[in-house]
């Protein structure tokens, strides 16, 4: 496989044009300015953080002139300020601000945080060299110096050099996870093209959680996650379709036989991670004995009786848990109990407890696992074209692992972050040589590899 192309990017200039708050374009009635948090969000620990996606769009407005350049950019960025206006509207608790408390959220129209910026930089520059650490430059800066307090929305566009844009979209975790995240850009890009010219438009219309509604046993049984403290590094690869085809000819034969449960891409990708990471760890621990554990989060909307509508928002996802004993760390085994655990949590009556913590012995810290293969991030098209790339910064704490769907839609990008020593080990895993490529650049025929 590709080895790691660690080449550092340049220092590069941002500089900020402006920064606003976008209100939205209709007032929100009286009767909806105290706007309840469902039982859904209340354990969102406090402060939320804000979960974040940047998309990052190719365009053909590179001009010889750098005015141009900009003017069209500048015409752009209006545009999508007032298509956030029309669509705050509708999303009228993210122009709101979290109260105190945390159990509601105060709607008066005062508005999202929106940023303008450019950088000195080509597009292409970061896309064949991705940096983790680079990324930041294109997240609106979250600190109470910038974003006013208890602010649900935080957006960010950007200028490269070329013409290219990145389009930030930071919401509060306390109301929108990333099913909400997508139904929400999917209504604003739904608006924008309208602005743009599109006759086409299909807005996703969002429904809110009545607060006062029954929750189900399987939120009040759920085990506390919290971040695990300690450095860490972050480290980005890509399991090309070609090599996730031999992982499912690794772990079930050439063919899966009648009877044999369906191991999905993510599990397959998922179970190489982990046994690579469970050996790092392995490697540089003092115990000999001892399990690990891995949560992974999955969206309830389709899982909950009565199933709930896509476009409902909120914290509408749950973790469950699977427990990876120290013999049992094969690759089918472990994609096994992976796909296991799932079926076996979706299958759960109501009035079961599905998930307590944890109380076996475990080895090192746990993992958690936040699986985006099944969002369409890569069809967010505001107007211009679809995006060159998509990625997310979620890696706040070690141990996270992200899954997401390449540009292509055949192959798995993985983000992983883990202390630093733990990383080392793990990149000269010999199962990741061999079926991983270690930061790749964006630009490159995954399937090919």
């Amino acid at each position: 496989m590709e080895m790691p192309n660690f080449l550092e990017m340049p220092k590069t200039k941002l500089e900020i044009i402006s920064r606003k708050t976008i209100k939205p374009s209709s007032s929100t009635p009286q009767h909806l300015q105290t706007f309840q948090l469902s039982f859904w969000d209340k354990p969102i620990p406090v402060p939320p953080e804000y979960g974040t996606i940047i998309f990052f769009y190719q365009t053909n407005d590179c001009q010889n002139d750098d005015d141009e350049t900009l003017s069209m950019f500048l015409q752009r960025s209006n545009t999508l300020q007032k298509s956030l206006s029309q669509t705050l509207t509708h999303y009228y608790p993210l122009a709101g601000r979290l109260k105190d408390d945390a159990t509601a959220v105060d709607c008066f129209d005062e508005g999202a945080y929106f940023v303008v910026a450019r950088i000195d930089c080509q597009l292409s520059t970061l896309l064949n060299h991705p940096d983790a650490d680079f990324l930041s430059h294109f997240c609106p800066a979250l600190d109470t110096n910038n974003v006013p307090s208890g602010c649900m929305l935080a957006i960010q566009l950007t200028l490269f050099n070329c013409g290219g844009i990145a389009i930030t979209v930071s919401p509060s975790h306390k109301l929108v996870d990333a099913s909400s995240l997508c139904t929400f850009v999917q209504s604003w890009t739904s608006l924008n093209t309208a602005r743009e010219g599109s006759s086409k438009v299909v807005t996703p219309i969002p429904i809110f959680l009545e607060p006062h509604s029954k929750p189900p046993s399987v939120l009040l049984n759920m085990p506390k996650l919290t971040g695990i403290p300690g450095d860490f590094v972050r480290r980005r690869f890509v399991v090309p379709a070609s090599k996730i085809a031999q992982l499912r000819t690794k772990t079930t034969g050439s063919s899966t036989p009648s009877g044999q449960q369906y191991l999905s891409d993510s599990d397959l990708v998922l179970a190489l991670i982990m046994k690579s990471a469970i050996l790092a760890s392995r490697s540089l621990s003092e115990s000999s004995s001892g399990s690990y554990v891995l949560f992974q989060l999955v969206n309830m909307r389709k899982r909950v009786r009565p199933p709930l509508p896509a476009s409902t928002i909120g914290n509408i996802a749950l973790y469950y848990t699977t427990k990876i004993e120290e013999n049992q760390i094969e690759l089918n085994e472990l994609a096994g109990k992976f796909r296991k655990s799932l079926i076996e949590f979706c299958n759960l009556p109501d009035n079961s407890i599905p998930n307590e913590e944890p109380k076996f012995s475990i080895k090192g810290s746990p993992y958690c696992c936040t699986n985006l293969c099944g969002f369409p991030l890569y069809e967010i098209d505001f107007g211009w074209g679809k995006p060159s790339w998509v990625t997310s910064t979620v890696l706040q704490f070690r141990n996270i692992i992200v899954l997401q769907k390449t540009k292509e839609g055949d192959s798995i990008e993985v983000w992983i972050s883990m202390d630093e020593r733990e990383m080392a080990v793990f990149e000269q895993d010999h199962d990741i040589i061999a079926y991983a490529s270690n930061d790749p650049s964006v630009l490159a025929a995954y399937s090919r590899m």
